[in-house]
């Protein structure tokens, strides 16, 4: 045993004992019309927007040779500069496909989980998140309506002749993607209305009419909430982030880039344990294990403050995304402080539902 850590023969049977608890509880939610309508809905939801997002990345890797092509048909410097910064773009903007893809099979978990958990705070989340797709589908649509307008220019200017099926092909699926979401939207924010009541009064019958301990039970809510927003923004964008800086050359610039190349290598590394450690700790209520993530975190932060400084204001999506996950770092921080300073108060027992 790691004094004031964690007591390593107690994780394979609690492993086993949480996984027949979440069980348990998949087949009592189950029974339920509406949690069987939303799991299936998420399932669904997943299916259809992988599918739309795949065509949409086909369609801009069509696009994406067609630059290429008009990149060979000119000679003049300045040309080659225009066609491939666009060229550029448009990887940029496979890229975020990818982002999007990865993204919904993070929803279906997330959307399941918190019906299985029936957690409330997590499934209006899961459902703001639904809402957050629809505004990234806009996004989309909007860098690739912008970057159509580049190519005609870029042709206009010198004299090239580039086809644009590709564009037309990515904006009716962005568009369709777009309608998509903004409908499941509200399906999803019916059903979270009907489901609200529901967990509502679970959750009351399991915490009581104690009105301290259920205030720092929707701490502890949102803070597991946070976690696992964490797990994916944080995580999957320090990965994006370190493929730009590999690809930008970072690793052999500098001697600042070099150090804060290997700075955020170790950062990423450390990301998706710390989560589960972060986790156990608010659950058994260790304070070491707690200052430590906080640490953490506000190394994390700082290194998304630095990227946000580093990067280009014309990469919307990149802007967004990294500006989402600095707010999850600042709250997450936030949270972290005040669930610490309820420990020992009468919430650990309670800690496992969520």
């Amino acid at each position: 045993m790691i004094p004031g850590f964690i007591n390593w023969q107690w994780v394979p049977s609690t492993g086993f004992t949480l996984i027949m608890l979440f069980l348990i509880q998949w087949a009592r939610v189950m029974e339920s019309r509406e949690t069987r309508i939303y799991v299936a809905l998420s399932f669904i939801t997943a299916f259809v927007c992988i599918i739309l997002e795949g065509m949409v990345y086909k369609a801009h890797s069509d696009e994406s040779t067609s630059v290429y092509n008009s990149i060979q048909q000119v000679d003049d410097g300045s040309a080659k500069n225009d066609y491939g910064y666009i060229d550029l773009s448009l990887i940029r903007v496979r890229n975020e496909n990818i982002f999007f893809i990865i993204y919904q099979i993070f929803q279906t978990y997330y959307g399941i989980d918190s019906v299985v958990r029936q957690n409330l705070i997590q499934l209006l989340a899961h459902t703001g998140s639904i809402f957050f797709c629809a505004i990234f589908a806009l996004v989309q649509l909007g860098e690739t309506l912008k970057f159509k307008a580049e190519v005609w220019s870029s042709d206009n200017t010198f004299n090239v002749s580039t086809d644009n099926g590709g564009f037309y092909e990515a904006i009716r699926y962005e568009i369709g993607l777009a309608a998509t979401m903004a409908i499941l939207t509200l399906i999803f924010a019916y059903l979270c209305r009907k489901l609200a009541l529901q967990f509502g009064w679970n959750i009351y019958k399991r915490i009581g009419a104690d009105l301290a301990i259920q205030k720092r039970y929707r701490i502890y809510q949102f803070f597991i909430l946070n976690l696992k927003l964490d797990a994916f923004f944080q995580f999957v964008f320090s990965v994006f982030w370190l493929i730009v800086m590999v690809q930008s050359g970072y690793q052999n610039g500098a001697a600042a880039s070099v150090v804060w190349f290997a700075i955020h290598i170790i950062l990423t590394l450390l990301l998706l344990p710390t989560f589960f450690f972060a986790r156990y700790g608010a659950r058994t209520e260790r304070p070491v294990i707690m200052w430590l993530y906080l640490v953490l975190q506000v190394l994390i932060l700082v290194d998304f403050c630095i990227i946000l400084q580093q990067s280009t204001s014309t990469w919307v999506f990149w802007v967004l995304i990294v500006c989402v996950s600095i707010i999850l770092s600042v709250t997450t921080i936030i949270l972290t402080i005040l669930l610490t300073r309820n420990f020992g108060q009468g919430l650990k027992p309670h800690s496992k539902l969520a």
